[in-house]
Protein backbone atom coordinates (compact mmCIF):
# COMPACT_ATOMS: atom_id res chain seq x y z
CA UNK A 1 0.00 0.00 0.00
CA UNK A 2 1.09 3.02 -0.92
CA UNK A 3 2.66 5.44 1.92
CA UNK A 4 0.79 9.01 1.60
CA UNK A 5 2.41 10.73 4.45
CA UNK A 6 6.11 11.43 5.33
CA UNK A 7 7.39 11.05 8.82
CA UNK A 8 9.62 12.84 10.86
CA UNK A 9 11.82 11.58 14.27
CA UNK A 10 13.12 13.83 16.99
CA UNK A 11 13.32 14.51 20.63
CA UNK A 12 11.32 17.43 20.88
CA UNK A 13 9.22 18.79 18.23
CA UNK A 14 8.38 22.48 18.93
CA UNK A 15 4.91 23.94 17.13
CA UNK A 16 5.36 27.33 16.48
CA UNK A 17 8.59 29.25 14.95
CA UNK A 18 7.84 32.77 16.86
CA UNK A 19 9.89 33.70 19.59
CA UNK A 20 9.03 31.62 22.24
CA UNK A 21 9.37 28.48 20.09
CA UNK A 22 12.17 29.41 18.43
CA UNK A 23 14.14 30.17 22.11
CA UNK A 24 12.66 26.76 23.59
CA UNK A 25 14.12 24.89 20.34
CA UNK A 26 17.32 25.93 21.31
CA UNK A 27 17.29 25.60 24.61
CA UNK A 28 16.48 21.92 24.03
CA UNK A 29 19.58 21.57 21.79
CA UNK A 30 21.77 23.47 23.98
CA UNK A 31 20.82 20.07 26.76
CA UNK A 32 21.73 17.52 23.91
CA UNK A 33 18.36 16.98 22.40
CA UNK A 34 17.17 16.56 18.76
CA UNK A 35 14.84 19.47 17.67
CA UNK A 36 12.44 20.19 15.02
CA UNK A 37 10.36 23.13 14.40
CA UNK A 38 7.07 23.07 12.61
CA UNK A 39 5.67 26.65 12.37
CA UNK A 40 2.75 27.70 9.53
CA UNK A 41 4.30 31.02 8.24
CA UNK A 42 8.17 31.86 7.10
CA UNK A 43 10.73 31.46 10.14
CA UNK A 44 11.24 35.06 9.94
CA UNK A 45 7.48 36.16 9.86
CA UNK A 46 6.34 34.74 12.90
CA UNK A 47 3.99 37.11 14.90
CA UNK A 48 6.80 38.04 17.32
CA UNK A 49 7.98 40.60 14.40
CA UNK A 50 5.29 43.06 15.20
CA UNK A 51 5.95 43.50 18.59
CA UNK A 52 7.46 47.09 18.79
CA UNK A 53 7.96 48.80 22.00
CA UNK A 54 10.66 46.58 23.96
CA UNK A 55 11.07 43.83 26.11
CA UNK A 56 11.49 44.52 30.41
CA UNK A 57 14.99 43.81 32.15
CA UNK A 58 15.67 45.36 35.20
CA UNK A 59 19.36 45.99 34.08
CA UNK A 60 19.75 49.18 36.17
CA UNK A 61 21.68 50.87 33.11
CA UNK A 62 19.70 54.15 32.86
CA UNK A 63 18.02 54.22 36.44
CA UNK A 64 20.60 51.91 38.64
CA UNK A 65 18.41 51.76 41.93
CA UNK A 66 16.42 49.34 39.96
CA UNK A 67 16.78 45.44 40.76
CA UNK A 68 14.76 42.40 39.65
CA UNK A 69 12.95 42.60 42.97
CA UNK A 70 11.29 45.72 41.89
CA UNK A 71 10.41 44.48 39.25
CA UNK A 72 8.60 41.34 40.45
CA UNK A 73 6.73 43.75 43.00
CA UNK A 74 5.85 46.05 40.12
CA UNK A 75 4.30 42.84 37.93
CA UNK A 76 2.74 41.60 41.02
CA UNK A 77 0.69 44.91 42.08
CA UNK A 78 0.27 46.28 38.69
CA UNK A 79 -1.46 42.24 37.98
CA UNK A 80 -4.19 43.13 41.03
CA UNK A 81 -2.25 39.81 42.26
CA UNK A 82 -3.44 37.65 39.66
CA UNK A 83 -0.62 36.72 38.34
CA UNK A 84 0.83 33.20 39.79
CA UNK A 85 4.22 35.03 42.15
CA UNK A 86 6.41 32.08 41.41
CA UNK A 87 6.04 32.24 37.81
CA UNK A 88 6.25 36.26 37.93
CA UNK A 89 9.74 35.93 40.12
CA UNK A 90 11.25 33.76 37.66
CA UNK A 91 9.76 36.19 35.41
CA UNK A 92 12.00 39.31 36.46
CA UNK A 93 14.66 37.13 38.23
CA UNK A 94 15.70 35.77 34.69
CA UNK A 95 15.06 38.84 32.34
CA UNK A 96 18.23 40.26 32.52
CA UNK A 97 20.48 37.09 31.44
CA UNK A 98 18.04 36.50 28.89
CA UNK A 99 18.46 40.17 27.95
CA UNK A 100 21.92 39.75 27.90
CA UNK A 101 22.33 36.72 25.77
CA UNK A 102 19.71 38.10 23.02
CA UNK A 103 22.51 40.96 22.84
CA UNK A 104 25.67 38.73 23.14
CA UNK A 105 23.83 36.53 20.29
CA UNK A 106 23.72 40.23 17.94
CA UNK A 107 20.21 41.50 18.92
CA UNK A 108 20.54 45.29 17.65
CA UNK A 109 19.29 46.70 21.15
CA UNK A 110 19.48 50.49 21.04
CA UNK A 111 22.39 51.60 23.68
CA UNK A 112 23.94 54.49 25.67
CA UNK A 113 27.11 57.08 25.37
CA UNK A 114 28.93 54.29 27.28
CA UNK A 115 27.59 51.50 24.70
CA UNK A 116 25.17 50.09 27.72
CA UNK A 117 21.86 48.99 26.72
CA UNK A 118 19.51 51.78 26.62
CA UNK A 119 16.00 51.38 28.72
CA UNK A 120 13.02 53.31 28.43
CA UNK A 121 9.72 53.93 30.36
CA UNK A 122 7.12 51.60 29.84
CA UNK A 123 3.85 52.05 31.70
CA UNK A 124 3.47 50.83 35.25
CA UNK A 125 7.51 50.12 35.90
CA UNK A 126 8.73 52.02 38.80
CA UNK A 127 12.12 52.37 36.95
CA UNK A 128 13.29 52.95 33.11
CA UNK A 129 13.59 49.15 32.30
CA UNK A 130 12.29 48.41 28.94
CA UNK A 131 15.34 46.98 26.51
CA UNK A 132 14.20 48.50 22.66
CA UNK A 133 15.78 48.60 19.52
CA UNK A 134 13.59 51.84 17.87
CA UNK A 135 10.15 50.32 18.15
CA UNK A 136 10.87 47.10 15.95
CA UNK A 137 12.01 45.29 19.15
CA UNK A 138 9.87 42.01 18.04
CA UNK A 139 11.33 41.87 14.57
CA UNK A 140 15.11 42.22 16.63
CA UNK A 141 14.46 39.14 18.37
CA UNK A 142 13.12 37.06 16.16
CA UNK A 143 16.02 37.26 13.74
CA UNK A 144 18.47 37.04 15.70
CA UNK A 145 16.79 33.62 16.89
CA UNK A 146 15.90 32.74 14.05
CA UNK A 147 19.76 33.06 13.12
CA UNK A 148 20.81 31.47 16.17
CA UNK A 149 18.80 28.18 15.32
CA UNK A 150 20.33 28.39 11.61
CA UNK A 151 23.73 28.51 13.28
CA UNK A 152 23.37 25.59 15.40
CA UNK A 153 21.41 23.81 12.58
CA UNK A 154 18.02 23.30 13.98
CA UNK A 155 15.75 22.13 11.51
CA UNK A 156 12.81 24.78 10.55
CA UNK A 157 9.85 23.61 8.46
CA UNK A 158 7.68 25.72 7.85
CA UNK A 159 4.36 26.38 5.89
CA UNK A 160 3.05 23.54 8.15
CA UNK A 161 -0.36 23.73 9.39
CA UNK A 162 -0.99 21.34 12.50
CA UNK A 163 -3.78 19.14 12.29
CA UNK A 164 -4.04 17.28 15.27
CA UNK A 165 -1.67 16.27 17.94
CA UNK A 166 -0.71 12.39 18.17
CA UNK A 167 -1.91 11.06 21.81
CA UNK A 168 -2.18 7.59 22.67
CA UNK A 169 -3.00 6.48 26.57
CA UNK A 170 -2.67 9.92 27.84
CA UNK A 171 0.94 10.63 26.53
CA UNK A 172 1.63 12.76 23.41
CA UNK A 173 4.16 11.59 21.22
CA UNK A 174 3.83 13.80 18.02
CA UNK A 175 1.87 16.13 15.57
CA UNK A 176 0.15 15.21 12.08
CA UNK A 177 0.95 18.56 9.36
CA UNK A 178 -0.04 19.09 6.32
CA UNK A 179 1.99 21.34 4.23
CA UNK A 180 -0.08 24.44 3.11
CA UNK A 181 1.16 24.87 -0.68
CA UNK A 182 1.61 20.97 -1.54
CA UNK A 183 -1.15 19.89 0.82
CA UNK A 184 1.65 17.09 1.47
CA UNK A 185 0.99 14.96 5.11
CA UNK A 186 4.08 14.97 7.47
CA UNK A 187 3.73 12.98 10.81
CA UNK A 188 6.30 14.36 13.37
CA UNK A 189 6.91 11.62 16.26
CA UNK A 190 9.07 12.73 19.51
CA UNK A 191 9.64 12.18 22.67
CA UNK A 192 7.85 15.70 23.72
CA UNK A 193 5.69 18.25 22.07
CA UNK A 194 5.87 22.28 22.92
CA UNK A 195 3.40 24.16 21.91
CA UNK A 196 3.93 27.88 21.19
CA UNK A 197 1.36 28.89 18.91
CA UNK A 198 0.05 32.30 19.92
CA UNK A 199 -3.31 33.53 21.09
CA UNK A 200 -6.77 33.66 19.68
CA UNK A 201 -7.02 37.72 18.94
CA UNK A 202 -8.55 37.52 15.38
CA UNK A 203 -11.96 36.70 17.15
CA UNK A 204 -12.25 40.33 17.28
CA UNK A 205 -12.74 42.66 14.31
CA UNK A 206 -10.41 44.70 15.55
CA UNK A 207 -6.92 43.35 16.79
CA UNK A 208 -3.27 43.74 16.78
CA UNK A 209 -3.03 40.49 14.31
CA UNK A 210 -2.98 39.87 11.11
CA UNK A 211 -5.71 38.47 9.69
CA UNK A 212 -4.51 34.95 9.04
CA UNK A 213 -2.47 34.63 12.21
CA UNK A 214 -3.25 34.22 16.16
CA UNK A 215 -6.47 32.11 15.48
CA UNK A 216 -6.33 29.82 18.58
CA UNK A 217 -4.81 26.95 16.38
CA UNK A 218 -2.81 25.79 19.67
CA UNK A 219 -6.07 25.94 21.93
CA UNK A 220 -7.88 24.09 19.72
CA UNK A 221 -5.13 21.24 19.00
CA UNK A 222 -4.81 21.40 22.84
CA UNK A 223 -8.48 20.94 23.74
CA UNK A 224 -8.78 18.24 21.03
CA UNK A 225 -5.84 16.50 23.13
CA UNK A 226 -7.96 16.89 26.33
CA UNK A 227 -6.28 19.38 27.70
CA UNK A 228 -8.14 22.05 30.04
CA UNK A 229 -7.68 25.82 29.16
CA UNK A 230 -7.48 28.17 31.78
CA UNK A 231 -7.70 31.85 32.02
CA UNK A 232 -9.81 32.33 29.29
CA UNK A 233 -11.03 36.02 30.80
CA UNK A 234 -7.49 37.06 30.65
CA UNK A 235 -7.95 39.18 27.00
CA UNK A 236 -6.09 42.47 27.36
CA UNK A 237 -6.78 45.54 25.71
CA UNK A 238 -3.81 47.60 24.43
CA UNK A 239 -4.91 50.98 24.85
CA UNK A 240 -3.28 52.27 21.56
CA UNK A 241 -4.26 51.31 18.10
CA UNK A 242 -5.47 53.11 14.86
CA UNK A 243 -8.90 53.48 13.97
CA UNK A 244 -8.76 55.21 10.80
CA UNK A 245 -8.72 54.96 7.76
CA UNK A 246 -11.07 51.37 8.11
CA UNK A 247 -9.04 49.49 6.47
CA UNK A 248 -5.93 49.86 9.50
CA UNK A 249 -8.48 49.80 11.78
CA UNK A 250 -6.45 47.64 14.85
CA UNK A 251 -3.24 47.74 13.71
CA UNK A 252 -1.23 48.21 16.38
CA UNK A 253 0.39 51.49 17.64
CA UNK A 254 2.96 50.84 20.70
CA UNK A 255 3.41 51.91 23.73
CA UNK A 256 7.01 53.38 23.03
CA UNK A 257 5.32 56.34 22.15
CA UNK A 258 3.67 57.15 25.36
CA UNK A 259 6.38 55.84 26.48
CA UNK A 260 8.43 58.86 24.90
CA UNK A 261 6.17 61.21 26.29
CA UNK A 262 3.07 60.85 24.28
CA UNK A 263 -0.13 62.48 25.32
CA UNK A 264 -3.74 61.32 25.32
CA UNK A 265 -6.55 63.90 24.29
CA UNK A 266 -10.23 64.02 23.57
CA UNK A 267 -12.34 66.18 21.42
CA UNK A 268 -12.60 69.02 23.84
CA UNK A 269 -8.45 69.27 23.89
CA UNK A 270 -8.31 67.56 27.49
CA UNK A 271 -5.57 65.36 28.85
CA UNK A 272 -8.22 63.37 30.01
CA UNK A 273 -5.69 61.02 32.04
CA UNK A 274 -5.65 63.75 34.94
CA UNK A 275 -9.31 61.97 35.38
CA UNK A 276 -7.62 58.42 35.91
CA UNK A 277 -4.05 58.09 37.13
CA UNK A 278 -3.04 61.51 37.84
CA UNK A 279 0.34 60.26 38.81
CA UNK A 280 1.23 58.94 36.15
CA UNK A 281 -0.95 59.67 33.45
CA UNK A 282 -0.36 58.54 30.14
CA UNK A 283 2.16 55.68 31.67
CA UNK A 284 -0.27 53.81 33.84
CA UNK A 285 -1.73 50.23 33.61
CA UNK A 286 -3.01 49.55 29.96
CA UNK A 287 -5.85 48.02 31.63
CA UNK A 288 -6.51 51.76 33.11
CA UNK A 289 -5.39 53.55 30.02
CA UNK A 290 -7.62 51.54 27.83
CA UNK A 291 -10.57 51.72 30.23
CA UNK A 292 -9.81 55.32 30.53
CA UNK A 293 -10.11 55.24 26.42
CA UNK A 294 -13.32 53.81 26.43
CA UNK A 295 -14.92 55.92 29.08
CA UNK A 296 -13.68 58.99 26.97
CA UNK A 297 -15.46 57.60 23.84
CA UNK A 298 -18.97 56.32 25.70
CA UNK A 299 -19.19 59.45 27.35
CA UNK A 300 -18.94 61.06 24.41
CA UNK A 301 -16.23 63.00 24.16
CA UNK A 302 -13.86 60.62 21.52
CA UNK A 303 -13.14 61.94 18.11
CA UNK A 304 -14.98 62.30 14.65
CA UNK A 305 -14.05 58.82 13.90
CA UNK A 306 -15.05 57.13 17.46
CA UNK A 307 -11.55 57.35 19.04
CA UNK A 308 -9.12 59.91 21.29
CA UNK A 309 -6.30 61.08 20.38
CA UNK A 310 -2.44 60.40 20.89
CA UNK A 311 -0.09 63.43 20.81
CA UNK A 312 3.57 63.56 20.25
CA UNK A 313 4.16 66.64 18.77
CA UNK A 314 6.00 68.48 21.73
CA UNK A 315 8.76 65.85 20.39
CA UNK A 316 11.23 66.46 17.36
CA UNK A 317 11.32 65.01 14.34
CA UNK A 318 15.10 63.70 14.79
CA UNK A 319 14.01 62.20 18.21
CA UNK A 320 10.68 60.46 16.57
CA UNK A 321 12.91 58.70 13.75
CA UNK A 322 15.49 57.62 16.29
CA UNK A 323 12.93 56.58 19.17
CA UNK A 324 9.92 55.31 17.17
CA UNK A 325 11.00 54.72 12.88
CA UNK A 326 8.00 52.24 12.36
CA UNK A 327 4.94 54.59 13.74
CA UNK A 328 6.84 57.23 11.41
CA UNK A 329 6.42 55.34 8.74
CA UNK A 330 3.15 53.77 9.26
CA UNK A 331 1.36 57.21 9.82
CA UNK A 332 3.25 58.81 7.39
CA UNK A 333 2.20 56.41 4.67
CA UNK A 334 -1.05 56.79 5.58
CA UNK A 335 -1.49 60.46 5.98
CA UNK A 336 -2.55 60.18 9.53
CA UNK A 337 -0.95 62.98 11.05
CA UNK A 338 -1.21 66.95 11.29
CA UNK A 339 1.74 68.32 9.74
CA UNK A 340 4.39 69.51 9.93
CA UNK A 341 5.78 65.77 11.18
CA UNK A 342 6.49 66.18 14.77
CA UNK A 343 2.81 67.75 15.33
CA UNK A 344 0.72 64.32 14.76
CA UNK A 345 -2.44 63.30 16.48
CA UNK A 346 -3.53 59.61 16.42
CA UNK A 347 -7.09 58.68 16.28
CA UNK A 348 -6.70 55.63 19.08
CA UNK A 349 -8.95 52.98 20.07
CA UNK A 350 -7.75 49.70 21.96
CA UNK A 351 -6.85 46.74 19.93
CA UNK A 352 -6.50 43.20 21.80
CA UNK A 353 -3.81 40.78 23.04
CA UNK A 354 -4.16 37.54 24.84
CA UNK A 355 -2.55 36.39 28.34
CA UNK A 356 -4.65 33.06 29.21
CA UNK A 357 -2.86 29.79 28.72
CA UNK A 358 -3.60 26.19 28.79
CA UNK A 359 -2.82 23.35 30.76
CA UNK A 360 -1.25 19.92 30.14
CA UNK A 361 -3.53 18.65 32.36
CA UNK A 362 -6.41 16.47 30.97
CA UNK A 363 -10.01 17.44 31.54
CA UNK A 364 -10.37 14.74 33.91
CA UNK A 365 -7.33 16.19 35.69
CA UNK A 366 -4.84 13.57 34.35
CA UNK A 367 -1.67 14.81 32.82
CA UNK A 368 -1.08 14.93 29.68
CA UNK A 369 2.49 13.43 29.36
CA UNK A 370 4.96 14.72 26.96
CA UNK A 371 3.59 18.00 26.22
CA UNK A 372 4.32 21.73 27.20
CA UNK A 373 2.97 25.38 26.79
CA UNK A 374 4.65 28.32 26.45
CA UNK A 375 4.88 32.05 25.17
CA UNK A 376 2.50 34.25 25.27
Amino acid sequence: MENRHRTSLSNVLVIGSGGAGLRAAIAAHMAGCEVTIVGKRQRKDAHTVLAAGGINAALGTVDPEDSWEQHFVDTLEEGYFLSHPRTAEILARDAPSAVLELADWGCPFARTSTNELDQRFFGAHTYRRTCYAGDYIGRAMLYTLADKAVELGIPVHEQQYVSRLLVHDDICFGALTFDLNSGQRTVYEADAVILATGGHTRLWRRSSSRRDENTGDGMYLALHAGCALSDMELVQFHPTGMVWPEEMAGTLVTEAIRGEGGRLYNRLGERFMQRYDPERMELSTRDRVALANYTEIIEGRGGPHGGVFLDISHRSKAFILEKIPRMYRQFRKRRCWIFPVSRWKLRQPPTIQWVGRWSSRRRRQLPLKGSMPLGR
